[in-house]
């Protein structure tokens, strides 16, 4: 007992391994409950147990043993890391249990090893029992046989290989131990039962006793249908799905089912061999013999390794079949021809799909060969034709098989007839396409009317065939003119005819509303049992097939959506065949007539009297809309009456023909018409086109015609006609009319009709003629392109040029969209209704060849094969390596020469395909080029040799050299672009050259598949291809190489959208552990770009199950099995029995989507007592999902909408969020009493990987929170904790728009939940490993300590400063730069205590906190001291008054979060950098900068809050709308505009019903804005850049425009106005040419550009008015960066280039007006660029014109000279040159010294005549410094000593005041910051008078410190300081004006503000102290 309770204490996992056999029974056993009661497959409590399973089922104590596999098999059954112990334990299982003695042992140990195959790990298994049959122990031999029939039974043999098992048959038949023979039988036996006859070629060489035994047991199984019983576990969910759905299907499907078993292919069981090492080496020498018996003697040895081996190895075989198509087609024995015939037909089988690279090489000669009388020879060819086909397709034969059946030579027409008969049998009806069966078809029925009777039965057979295999519907249409004998002799053949492929397409269904079968209901039932069934006994159940089950649903819809098969075979046909009726007789309609219309009207008709005629015709008009249109023959009667009596359409009254035209016109529009009618007035209709009166009306009676028939008819008709005419005015008239419908129907016309006829026109000695036809040149030109012009290469070079000229006309134009089609009548459309979705592969054919024509269809292409001699081949194979190249260069010279080519090249693509392999380097790159030129020349023909030359472009691409690599791939995209990319991705080309290629070839390969393959449509490569290229890729994603590496990633998402993420993950499992990691990181990478699919069309709502709670299976116990057998069993027939009803179920739910109930409070409740989980997981788990269901079930969630909840596919969910969203503002009552579970499911959705989940969820919480916020709700504790922390885990989402999305839901969330409780959960997302989390939650902190005060930090301040500061010292620098931020925060509240609180820092932590609380203390310093210094001086902080400590948090607040606090908002773009004021300590510091409320204001305008928005814009607009109040914003424009920018970035993201609440007011106060005197001005290039993008992309992108009047348009087209009247003319200028360089090469809303050129070309009119305003040098330099980004050559592939022309247009403009001046502002444009030669270009033609102004180009163009004199263009130059000088800061006293120098020199030229369009401040700062250095000439004697004292560096002359005053360059700019603040004239009356005379004062204290020995620099940073006070007291000026205690200022008052002289006598005081000192 002792020893029992010892162990008994130890834990399970011990138990399990300790020595006593009774301690591990039990640990076994306790191991087994264990396994039975964890629910979840991925939980850490199986991983103890992993290394355990091996050792339980090796146990040395039977006892143990058989507890420990019974352990197993319940863990292998439930552990999803199950498959990782495989190996051990089934080598265990083999060597141990499969033949234990005990029979509960052997058993289990079976189980154990079905259940691996289960969780499919069936590879592994296999191996090891295959293993297991070569043991010496025969009972274990015995056992593992036995072992695997039975799972080859249980799993059928797509699971279980038998490919391996086939090769041990046959020792194991021959074993000395009976038991093995008998288990070796049954295996052949039940391999038989799944593969049938395919296995018998592989058992011949068993004794003839065994296989007579194993025969009389296969005729047994010969009815037996085969189907597995157990299921993967990937396969059962859905094969319980399929059995459902199978149970809706007719019992005579499943005989059609029983018909269509997949057949085994016997080659699949072959082992391939290497026949070519094996081939004597004197072969292709015999070969060459003369002798006929040494030939056939080398051909037999071939045959003999064929027949031995008739599965070969891939590799190079083209030498071999090119030597035995010399011998078919040159050798003159017939017995040799046959013998190669025969060699080549089992080539061909042996190599399969493989063969395809050499079928089209050979194909033609066979063919041709067929003239070969001999019956022999003809068998061989046969055999060889037939076994060829199934490498190639029908296409791609095409050519070859029409050329064939157009031989001079009957036998080789009936042959090849014979063959295609053969071909058809064998081919799936979805390979003939409507164009390649129409040209089959029809060459056929011309060889059915052939003389020779056995071409006509061939032809017959082969068009039988071909109707049985496509049916009536497809090939009926192209039968119509075969006549009756004919056509029974097809019928006949049809029903002989045997086709021998199982056809893959639609069956007829049963309706969706037949009763269930008793079957169908008895198989879904056994598919649940059978798939939970953990028996081992081989008895076979009966079980439903599934492999039909999943084509079912889109069948049934497809066969219910059409209405019959009758109608649908009449509308395929009228798709083609245009509908014709009998023609009836002048009696027949003469009587019909008269009981159709009043006598009087018929006599009228015909009477002599024009008058008579004319009221008949009137009276017919009246009544042409009154008759039965279903009266047979209406249109032929109604049109024959008018143009069969006469006089009919010979009218030659115009007033009646014109009526009668009408007439027929109506008809024709009104009523079905047919051709038969059409055809009998067409040529006098057409006739009529020369009518000077009635040409039109005609021309419209034509249109009638082509509208309710064809237009390809019509116009050939019409144009057949007018060119049998010798009127050319018919003709003219004719092309006119075909070209003005082509732009009307659209180019629904074959080319080449049309082409003959111009062709014709246009050598038309009458010009009109030839006109009339290069205009319809022009027309077809917009369709066709330039290469229209090949058609007329020969032409004369006069009337090429005129067609040149014509068709240059279009170029680039895009062809109008077509306004008429084709006229359908009741019938056809009714038909095309039923057919829509039944048209199969036919119906959609005709539209795509209407729209994109293919030109290469047209062109005239020679056929070069002739010219490919034997004697260019050998010299292209020579052993020479120059006859090599002469050789090549031939073959060059002849397809230059020919330009475009037939694909028919004869045997020139192989002996291409080896020279490319050539080991000259040169040679192989000349073939290179030469493939490429045969592409282009070749056009979409060049696929059929892709296969031959691909192998070659791949062995470039791995060479070493570059540029050999580059002219591979640029060839290898051609013959893609010519022909297509699917012929690339076929017999693992691509795959063969991963495996064995160079690290180069694979680097390059990668980087073309993931270039090329997401551009390829899905499904238009073979899955199985693809899925050979998986394991090199995986392989790649590891290589060493690093780009190998880096392609071989990028190429993931290309390969994974063509095969699925499903599948790729699959292929993972047979990777290496060490390698699946990255593979993984790789696969999960790529899968978010997988492109979206749409839901299926009535597919808006998942199916509604029922829950189905979880059964842990286990592994013992008969009873357990059969009540799971039975469970099994129930639900399986459930669902079968509810199958046809479920439709109808789903649409019963009709409750609101959301119920108002109590519930909420019983799952609070149920949460708080423990009864449920808690909302707590790392990662959502199955019962979390399964706990939600339930309470959602509970709370009465519609069911609709909760199938959508919890389906797999995201694009449900969106469709959740999307119905939550509309019921949200109609059921707000419902959402808060659902509330929690709302937030759960949400908060399932943060841990999926779609994004666009995640989006839409945030927006909708958005409005969830905001709902909640407006009712006042606060959130249950329940529900914060079920959704903050998962919330907070998206603070560290990549992607910028959701944690933005994350930040603005936490503000909203701190409004209905307790901040303290929303702190602790940020505190918890600290503890992330994700760094932009913790980033994130600390700038939460930061923001919650900011706002809420220290009270907020839980659990106590000292604990949660701790922590925030231990991430100080983070190893991510934004972290640190967080928690220094956050701390900084808490030190403004608390002070130096935060030191005590935070606790203990190392010495780098503590400096580095320092350093960033001094930093913050001066950013928050001025703000301080401005709030102190307005509250002196009597002014307020912002809109309303705040107190002192109050006012300090929010000052520092917002000074915080402006980055860049600048008041000239021109400072970053134009002027030089040392213009900005320098920063440095003085008196500035103390004056008020920004106002802190102010900019708390603006901010709020781009608030995501739209009422706190509104309120802002509110605010702004009562400051902006009174005059006085507008100066205040002055320094604040920047601001004012990114933020309205900010806010209409946010109103794109919302409905736009939502966001025009927001607009309306933005763009008011927008308006206003602009409208105001004083602002708007000094807005900086980026800033008006991204203002006038924002508001022409509004204008462009039309969706304001909600109602008709486009109010929303008007306004901002007034903004845009107002923008570029008010804005700096230079700034504008610059940031339009640079809006307009970034948005041209990017595709954006097609008006934006159009509506950009507008606001340019609107400046450049303004050019010449507003020219003193213009900066020259910028405008140039950001045209130059234009031109230089955009250049001429980047215009040329563009449709237009108008965007180009505008910006030359300003250049032009510009010199028009500056003249040769304007060289002198290209000092910062290089000489050698496009715009420096443009100009000069321009400059020489306006010069040549005498454009070049001679008057001052700084001169308004409307100005006049005031002395009325002219001025010289020197005296202008000089002018320019000075202000220059004066405008440049260093400069800037130089320049004053040289104005005066030139004003003395100059007495009569007035200065004012330059400075007219400057500011008045600029104009004062002229006078002024004239006036200073005038005073200072006086002083010193003289103007020299002046300028010797300025060029020694002496810069004290000028005030300080000039440089802020002056712009840059003036003569070019408009001043800008400055020109803003002077509000007025500048008179002394005016506040700036004394500001500048301040100003003046420093200037001369300045002088004073430079004479005292103070260095130069210094004073330079004197005046920048006075600059910066200047603008800081305009803005505490302005200030002034706000509301409450702002001063207002009156103009008329000329003396200051007490505060303002108090404030200014101050500074000077301060000054003045200073200079003293």
């Amino acid at each position: 007992m002792t020893e029992d309770t010892e162990y008994k204490k130890l834990p399970v996992d011990e138990r399990c391994v300790h020595k006593l056999w009774k301690a591990r029974v039990d640990g076994y056993e306790e191991a087994a409950k264990i396994f039975r009661e964890i629910d979840d497959e991925k939980s850490p409590e199986w991983m103890k147990f992993l290394g355990l399973i091996k050792k339980m089922v090796v146990d040395s104590n039977v006892v143990a043993q058989e507890k420990g596999l019974e352990a197993a098999l319940i863990f292998v059954e439930n552990c999803g890391q199950a498959g990782k112990t495989v190996g051990d334990v089934m080598t265990g299982i083999v060597q141990k249990c499969i033949a234990a003695p005990k029979a509960k042992t052997k058993d289990l140990a079976v189980q154990v090893t079905l259940m691996y195959i289960e969780i499919e790990k069936h590879e592994a298994v296999l191996e090891e029992l295959v293993k297991g049959m070569e043991h010496k122990n025969p009972k274990i031999v015995a056992a593992c046989v036995s072992a695997t029939t039975l799972a080859l039974h249980d799993f059928g043999n797509k699971v279980v290989g038998v490919k391996p098992l086939i090769k041990k048959l046959a020792p194991l038949i021959s074993d000395r131990d009976k038991t093995v023979r008998d288990e070796g039988k049954q295996l052949a036996i039940e391999i038989y039962r799944w593969i049938g006859a395919a296995m018998k070629p592989q058992i011949t060489s068993l004794p003839q006793v065994t296989l007579k035994e194993l025969e009389d047991e296969f005729d047994k199984l010969k009815r037996e249908k085969a189907e597995p019983i157990r299921y993967l576990k990937s396969q059962q969910e859905k094969q319980q799905q399929m059995s459902a759905a199978a149970a809706e299907i007719d019992e005579a499907c499943d005989d059609e089912d029983g018909e269509g078993e997949e057949v085994i292919d016997p080659m699949d069981l072959i082992d391939p061999v290497d026949i070519l090492s094996k081939m004597p080496k004197d072969f292709y020498d015999k070969l060459e013999e003369k002798k006929w018996t040494l030939r056939k003697e080398s051909l037999e040895a071939l045959e003999k390794l064929l027949t031995e081996n008739p599965k070969l190895e891939s590799g190079e075989y083209g030498v071999l079949v090119n030597t035995l198509k010399k011998v078919i087609t040159k050798d003159t024995n017939v017995v040799l021809v046959a013998m190669a015939g025969k060699c080549l037909a089992m080539l061909a089988t042996g190599l399969g799909k493989r063969f395809s690279t050499y079928a089209m090489a050979v194909i033609p000669s066979l063919l041709e060969k067929f003239k070969e009388k001999k019956a022999n020879v003809v068998a061989a060819l046969r055999e060889s034709m037939d076994a060829i086909y199934p490498a190639t397709n029908l296409e791609a034969m095409q050519e070859c098989i029409v050329e064939s059946l157009g031989n001079k030579n009957p036998s080789v027409k009936s042959e090849t007839a014979f063959f295609l008969a053969r071909a058809f049998a064998r081919t799936q009806p979805t390979v003939l396409n409507k164009k390649l069966l129409k040209l089959l078809v029809t060459t056929l029925i011309k060889t059915l009317n052939e003389p020779d009777p056995t071409v006509r039965d061939a032809s017959a057979e082969a068009l039988g065939t071909l109707l049985k295999l496509m049916g009536d519907k497809a090939v009926g249409p192209f039968l119509i003119e075969v006549d009756a004998l004919k056509m029974a002799k097809i019928k006949e053949c049809q029903e002989k005819a045997e086709i021998k492929v199982k056809v893959v397409g639609v069956k007829k269904e049963r309706p969706a509303t037949a009763p269930t079968s008793k079957r169908s209901a008895a198989a879904a039932s056994n598919v649940g049992s059978g798939a939970s069934s953990r028996s081992a006994s081989t008895e076979l159940k009966p079980i439903s097939r599934p492999a039909t089950a999943g084509n079912k649903k889109t069948v049934v819809k497809r066969a219910a959506a059409s209405g019959g098969t009758a109608p649908l075979s009449k509308s395929a046909s009228s798709a083609k065949v245009l509908a014709t009726e009998r023609e009836l007789s002048l009696e027949e309609v003469q009587a019909k007539a008269e009981e159709l219309l009043p006598p009087d009207v018929l006599a009228g008709l015909i009477d002599s009297n024009w008058k008579n005629r004319l009221a008949a015709c009137e009276t017919l008009l009246q009544t042409v809309g009154e008759f039965d249109a279903k009266q047979t023959g209406l249109s032929q009667i109604l049109v024959r009456t008018i143009s069969a009596r006469k006089p009919g359409l010979k009218e030659m009254n115009f007033q009646v023909l014109k009526h009668k035209l009408d007439f027929i016109r109506i008809v024709a529009e009104t009523y079905p018409l047919t051709t038969t009618t059409i055809d009998l007035v067409l040529n006098e209709v057409t006739e009529k086109l020369a009518d000077i009166k009635n040409g039109a009306t005609a021309a419209e009676v034509l249109t009638a015609f082509a509208e309710a028939t064809k237009l390809e008819y019509i116009v050939g008709r019409v144009l057949a006609f007018a060119f049998e005419q010798k009127s050319p005015k018919v003709q003219s008239e004719a092309l006119n009319w075909v070209s003005k419908t082509i732009l009307e129907f659209g180019f629904q016309i074959q080319p080449k009709l049309l082409l003959d006829d111009v062709r014709k026109a246009i050598q038309s000695t009458n010009p009109t003629v030839r006109s009339a036809a290069i205009g319809l040149l022009g027309t077809m030109s917009m369709y066709m392109g330039s290469t229209l012009l090949m058609f007329f290469e020969n032409e004369k070079p006069a009337l090429k040029s005129q067609i040149q000229t014509e068709l240059d006309k279009n170029a680039g134009e895009k062809p109008p969209k077509p306004v008429r089609g084709v006229k359908k009548s009741a019938n056809s459309t009714a038909a095309n209704n039923g057919d829509a979705a039944d048209d199969d592969a036919y119906g959609d054919d005709d539209e795509p060849q209407q729209e994109h024509m293919n030109l290469a269809d047209m062109l005239p292409r020679i056929d070069i094969a002739p010219q490919i001699t034997e004697s260019l081949l050998k010299e292209m194979s020579d052993k020479d390596w120059k006859t090599r190249n002469e050789g090549l260069n031939k073959l060059q010279a002849i397809i230059s020469e020919a330009k475009l080519i037939k694909s028919t090249i004869g045997d020139l693509a192989p002996a291409l395909a080896q020279r490319l392999l050539d080991s000259n380097a040169k040679i192989a790159q000349t073939a290179m080029s030469i493939c490429e030129q045969l592409a282009n020349a070749m056009g979409a023909g060049c696929k059929n040799h892709v296969r031959t030359l691909f192998p070659g472009f791949l062995h470039a691409l791995g060479d070493n050299k570059p540029a050999v690599r580059a002219a591979a791939l640029s060839c290898i995209n051609s013959f893609g672009d010519k022909g297509s990319y699917k012929e690339f991705f076929e017999n693992e080309m691509i795959a063969d050259a991963l495996k064995t290629g160079s690290p180069a070839l694979k680097s390059e390969l990668w980087g073309w598949l993931a270039e090329r393959l997401p551009q390829m449509p899905p499904k238009s490569i073979s899955k199985e291809e693809l899925g050979s290229m998986v394991p090199h890729l995986y392989a790649h994603v590891c290589d060493r190489n690093v780009d190998v590496r880096k392609n071989a990633n990028e190429a993931v998402l290309g390969i994974m959208m063509h095969i699925g993420f499903e599948s790729m993950v699959k292929a993972l499992d047979k990777q290496k552990p060490a390698s699946k990691k990255d593979i993984q990181a790789a696969l999960d990478k790529a899968r978010p770009f997988l492109p979206v699919k749409p839901l299926p069309k009535g597919k808006q709502q998942a199916p509604i199950e029922e829950p189905v709670k979880k059964v842990v299976r286990g592994g013992g116990g008969g009873a357990q099995k059969n009540a799971l057998a039975k469970g099994g069993a129930a639900v399986g027939g459930e669902k079968a029995g509810g199958g046809t009803s479920r439709k109808k179920d789903e649409d019963v739910d009709t409750s609101p989507l959301l119920a108002v109930n109590n519930s909420k409070n019983q799952r609070l409740i149920d949460e708080q007592k423990m009864r449920v989980l808690k909302w707590t997981f790392t990662t959502p788990r199955e019962e979390f999902i399964d706990l939600l269901r339930e309470q959602m079930a509970t709370a009465n969630v519609n069911k609709g909408l909760m199938a959508n909840m919890f389906h797999d596919d995201f694009r449900y969910h969106l469709k959740v969020i999307e119905a939550l969203n509309e019921d949200l503002s109609n059921n707000s009552k419902a959402l808060m009493c659902n509330l929690d579970l709302i937030l759960k499911w949400l908060s399932l959705r943060f841990y999926d990987t779609n994004p666009s989940v995640l989006l839409k969820g945030l927006e909708y919480l958005n409005q969830v929170f905001q709902t909640l916020v407006d009712m006042e709700y606060i959130l249950a504790e329940n529900e914060g904790s079920a959704f903050i922390p998962h919330l907070l885990l998206k603070l560290g989402d990549p992607k910028d728009a959701v944690r933005v999305g994350v930040r603005s839901l936490l503000r909203q969330i701190l409004l209905v939940y307790p901040y303290t409780k929303v702190f602790i959960y940020v505190m918890e997302g600290l503890k992330s490993k994700n760094a932009r989390q913790r980033t994130e939650c600390l700038d939460e902190l930061g923001y919650l300590i900011e706002n809420y005060g220290l009270t907020v930090c839980q659990p106590s301040q000292q604990l949660a400063l701790k922590e925030i500061a231990r991430h100080i010292s983070d190893r991510d620098n934004s972290v640190r730069n967080a928690a220094l931020n956050c701390v900084v925060q808490a030190y403004f509240l608390a002070g130096e205590k935060v030191y005590k609180l935070i606790g203990q820092m190392n010495e780098k932590d503590l400096s580095m906190l320092d350093e960033r609380i001094k930093r913050a203390k001066k950013t928050r310093k001025p703000a301080v001291a401005a709030a102190d210094t307005t509250a002196t001086v009597g002014l307020g902080v912002g809109v309303g008054m705040a107190k002192a400590s109050g006012a300090q948090v929010v000052v520092q607040q917002d000074s915080m979060e402006i980055d860049e606090p600048t008041t000239n908002g021109v400072c970053d773009e134009l002027p030089p950098p040392d213009e900005q004021p320098t920063q440095a300590a003085s008196i500035i510091d103390v004056l008020p900068k920004l106002d802190p409320q102010l900019i708390k204001m603006m901010k709020a305008i781009s608030s995501v809050d739209t009422l706190k928005a509104r309120a802002a814009i509110s605010e702004l607009a009562e400051i902006i709308d009174s005059p006085e109040k507008q100066a205040v914003l002055r320094d604040y424009e920047e601001i004012f505009i990114q933020n309205v920018l900010a806010q209409f970035k946010n109103l794109s993201q919302v409905p736009i019903t939502e966001s025009l609440v927001v607009y309306q007011p933005l763009l008011s106060i927008l308006y206003s804005f602009f409208h105001s005197k004083s602002l708007g001005k000094t807005l900086s290039v980026a800033c008006i850049k991204n203002l006038m993008s924002a508001l022409l992309n509004l204008m462009a992108d039309q969706k304001l425009n909600t109602g008709d009047d486009g109010q929303y348009n008007k306004v901002i087209n007034g903004i845009c106005l107002k923008v570029l009247d008010k804005a700096n003319f230079t700034n504008l200028n610059c940031a339009l040419i640079r809006l307009l360089r970034e948005t041209c090469p990017v595709a954006g809303l097609p008006k934006f550009t159009d509506l950009l050129m507008k606001c340019i070309w609107r400046n450049v009119k303004m050019l010449p008015e507003r020219t003193n305003e213009l900066n020259y040098d910028a405008v140039i330099l950001e045209v130059h960066e234009f031109m230089l980004a955009l250049p001429s050559s980047w215009w040329q592939t563009r449709p237009s280039d108008t965007p180009l022309r505008t910006v030359k247009t300003i250049i032009h403009n510009m010199a028009k007006v500056k003249g040769n001046a304007i060289l002198n502002h290209l000092n910062q444009i290089p000489s050698h660029s496009e715009l420096h030669t443009y100009l000069i270009k321009i400059l020489k033609n306006l010069a040549k014109e005498g454009h070049i102004p001679s008057a001052s180009p700084q001169r308004s163009a409307s100005a006049k000279d005031v002395h009325g004199k002219r001025i010289s263009n020197q005296t202008h130059e000089t002018m320019s040159q000075i202000f220059k000088l004066i405008s440049d800061k260093e400069t800037k006293q130089q320049g004053l010294l040289k104005l005066y120098e030139f004003k003395v020199q100059n007495p009569g030229i007035d200065l004012m005549t330059f400075l007219k369009g400057a500011s008045p401040s600029f104009q004062k700062y002229i006078e002024d410094g004239l006036t200073e250095i005038e005073r200072a000439v006086a002083q010193s004697g003289g103007a020299g000593d002046v300028t010797q004292r300025t060029q020694n560096g002496d810069n004290r002359l000028v005030s300080s005041r000039f440089s802020y005053l002056t712009d840059a360059n003036f003569q070019q700019h408009q001043t800008t910051s400055a020109s803003c603040l002077s509000g007025s004239s500048g008179g002394n009356g005016d506040p700036d008078f004394w500001m500048d005379r301040l100003n003046h004062l420093i200037s001369k204290a300045n002088l004073n410190r430079n004479v005292d020995g103070i260095s130069g620099t210094h004073a330079m940073l004197m005046d920048n300081k006075v600059a910066d006070e200047n603008l800081n007291l305009n803005t505490m000026n302005a200030q002034q004006k706000t509301s409450s205690s702002l001063i207002r200022r009156d103009a008329s008052k000329p003396e200051l503000s007490p505060n303002r002289l108090q404030h200014i006598q101050a500074k000077i005081a301060a000054f003045k102290k200073e200079n003293h000192a």
